[in-house]
């Protein structure tokens, strides 16, 4: 019994770090979709190559950080799955 009470007195936590992650990454999702937008709403016509220029280095960063964002989160996900499998072996033993 004192392993399912501790359990259930970490549920609340983990549920709202389990719903801050999932708002980090729609964060995440929101800023690539909105740059994507800026990019494609560019009038190459009426912009300077530098401005096509400084737009495309951008792109290009964000790119590069949301890969390691959910890099880490895809990492964090499965120890966390491996913890629940563990977890449950333990305590059907």
């Amino acid at each position: 019994m004192t392993n399912i009470t501790s359990i259930n007195q970490a549920l609340p936590g983990t549920l709202k770090q389990q719903l801050d992650e999932q708002n980090a990454l729609t964060d995440v999702s929101t800023s690539l979709l909105t740059q994507l937008q800026r990019l494609n709403e560019l009038d190459t016509d009426d912009i300077s190559a530098e401005k096509i220029q400084a737009e495309t280095m951008k792109s290009k960063a964000m790119v590069d950080v949301a890969s390691q964002i959910i890099s880490s989160e895809r990492l964090l996900f499965e120890r966390k799955k491996e913890f629940a499998v563990v977890s449950t072996q333990r305590l059907t033993k």
